[in-house]
């Protein structure tokens, strides 16, 4: 049901904006089969998934609270190894910007500060009655040839795979 939910949100100083990703959503008990029309803003979304975004992927989305987070995931999950359940992501804080849609008011402190502690907290499920998504979480700034600002950073993770019992959940 949380699912159903889903939503983008986008807030600055001067507009607040909530987009509903679902349309529509049905389930089919009977059949076992999902009926969702996805709002078009959100089709981009739906789309680049890919096949291998698994079950519990899409859970751990649907857990996840803000909005930069589940995009940060949504990058990860791209850039993990299928076999070791770990990855890391080097990306340029130019890129790293562009791909979280971070108003370029925000300063590294902001992003440190509204995404990077957001993160490790959803991530590693700090006072949550969710299990973690991430055993290990951890984020490297690599400073610019010039001066003391950051060029990129190298984030490392670990998926933390619970014991997942194979009942109907389509039914929850």
């Amino acid at each position: 049901k949380k699912i159903i939910t889903l939503s983008f949100i986008y807030e600055d100083e001067k507009t607040y904006e909530q987009l509903n990703l679902f349309q529509k959503f049905k389930i089919d008990k009977m059949n076992e089969t999902l009926l969702i029309k996805v709002s078009e803003e959100f089709e981009y979304i739906l789309n680049s998934i890919g096949t291998n975004f698994t079950r519990f992927e899409l859970e751990n989305m649907t857990n996840l609270k803000s909005s930069y987070v589940k995009e940060l995931y949504r990058q990860l999950m791209a850039h993990k190894d299928r076999r070791s359940k770990k990855g890391h992501w080097f990306v340029k804080i130019e890129d790293f910007r562009a791909l979280l849609a971070i108003p370029e008011s925000y300063r590294m402190r902001d992003i440190d500060k509204q995404i990077f502690a957001q993160a490790k907290k959803e991530f590693l499920n700090v006072n949550s009655t969710h299990p973690a998504i991430f055993k290990t979480f951890e984020i490297k700034k690599i400073k610019a040839y010039k001066g003391n600002k950051i060029g990129s950073l190298q984030i490392y993770f670990e998926e933390n795979i619970p014991s997942i019992t194979l009942d109907n959940w389509l039914e929850k």
